[in-house]
C-alpha cells in the first residue's frame, strides 16, 4: 500500500544464523543427504554467496559452492587446484546429482572445517533453490505464485492453482474500487517489525495475464490511480476446486516467513462470480472484529 514504510534492514536474527540451522530448515527442499558437518557448522555467518564452480574459479570466504559431475571430474584431475580451492574457507560444499565425494577429499574438508552435503537435485536446480532459500533466510524475502490486491485497507494475497480465476477475480474487484498490487508473482518480505509486505516482481510489475487476452497493462485497463507498489499481507485467500461449491470461510492460517496469516479457502467452480461478494463481507467482518478486540 502507499502508506507502507520503505524497505528496512531485517533484524540480526535474520541476518546472521548458523549453517546447521539453515541446513536443518531446508534439508528436504534442497534434497540433501550425506551431510558432513564440522565445528564451524555452529558458527553464525552473514548471508553467503552462491557459486556454481567454473574452471580456475576460487570462491570467496563463507560462500556456498555447488559442484556438478563435470566440475568434480575436472578438480579430481588437478590435486593442486583442489588444495587451493578448499583453502579459501568455503562455508559449505554441495555435490549435485547424488555425487559422492572422492575419498581424498575427506581429509582436506575436515582440515579446513568445510561442511559438505550431497543433493539429489541437478546442479542448475540446486543453485536456483539455494539462491532463493538464502534470500528468504538471510534477507527475509521470498517470491510465490500468487496475486495481491488491497481491499478496504487490507492486503489480500490470492493463491491457488492455475486457471481458477484469481486474475479475473482481482480485476473485477479492482474495477469496484479496490487496489491492484501484483499478478502471477508476488515478492514477500518480512520487515524488522514483523509485518509481511508484498510487492510485484520487477518483470511483471503493472502487467496481468488472461488466457483469452494474453498479457495486458493494468494501467490501460483500470488507470494508474488503482495501482499500488506494495501492501501489507493481512489475509490469504486460497482458490481451489472441490466437490462442494460452498465456501469454507475463515478457518485457518498460512505461515509466511514464520508469521501466521489468516487464511480463507474458497472452493468450487466459478469462484470469482460466486464468492467475490462473500469475500468482501468476510473482509468487512474481519475488520470489525479486530476493531472491537
Amino acid at each position: 500500500m502507499m502508506g507502507c514504510a520503505p524497505a528496512e534492514v531485517v533484524g540480526d536474527a535474520m541476518r546472521r544464523l548458523t549453517l546447521r540451522k539453515f541446513i536443518s530448515n531446508n534439508k528436504e527442499r534442497l534434497g540433501l543427504s550425506g551431510i558432513r558437518e564440522t565445528r564451524n557448522t555452529d558458527r553464525r555467518i552473514s548471508k553467503p554467496t552462491i557459486h556454481a564452480w567454473q574452471p580456475d574459479m576460487i570462491p570467496p570466504v563463507n560462500s556456498f559452492l555447488v559442484l556438478g559431475s563435470r566440475s568434480v571430474r575436472y578438480i579430481i584431475q588437478r590435486p593442486q587446484l583442489l588444495r587451493r580451492l578448499f583453502a579459501t574457507k568455503i562455508a559449505f560444499v554441495f555435490l549435485a546429482d547424488n555425487l559422492q565425494p572422492p575419498e581424498n577429499w575427506a581429509a582436506l574438508i575436515s582440515q579446513q572445517q568445510i561442511a559438505l552435503a550431497v543433493s539429489r537435485l541437478d546442479e542448475y536446480l540446486l543453485v536456483s533453490r539455494l539462491v532463493g532459500l538464502v534470500k528468504e533466510t538471510w534477507e527475509g524475502i521470498k517470491q510465490i505464485q500468487a496475486g495481491l490486491i488491497e481491499m478496504n485497507g487490507l492486503g489480500i494475497l490470492l493463491t491457488g492453482g492455475s486457471g481458477l480465476g484469481k486474475t479475473r477475480c482481482s480485476l473485477d474487484l479492482v474495477r469496484q474500487g479496490h487496489r491492484w498490487i501484483a499478478d502471477d508473482v508476488v515478492v514477500l518480505e518480512k520487515k524488522s517489525s514483523g509485518v509481511i509486505v508484498g510487492r510485484p516482481h520487477v518483470r511483471t510489475k503493472g502487467l496481468y495475464h488472461l488466457r483469452d487476452k494474453g498479457i495486458q497493462r493494468m494501467a490501460d485497463t483500470v488507470g494508474t490511480d488503482a495501482l499500488r507498489d506494495e501492501a501489507f499481507v493481512d489475509l490469504v485467500v486460497e482458490f481451489r476446486v472441490s466437490e462442494t461449491d460452498r465456501p469454507e470461510g475463515l478457518e485457518a492460517t498460512r505461515t509466511i516467513h514464520g508469521k501466521p496469516i489468516p487464511l480463507i479457502r474458497l472452493t468450487g467452480t466459478g469462484i470469482c462470480e460466486a464468492w467475490a461478494p462473500m469475500l468482501l463481507d468476510l473482509v468487512h467482518a474481519r475488520r470489525l472484529r479486530e476493531a472491537y478486540q
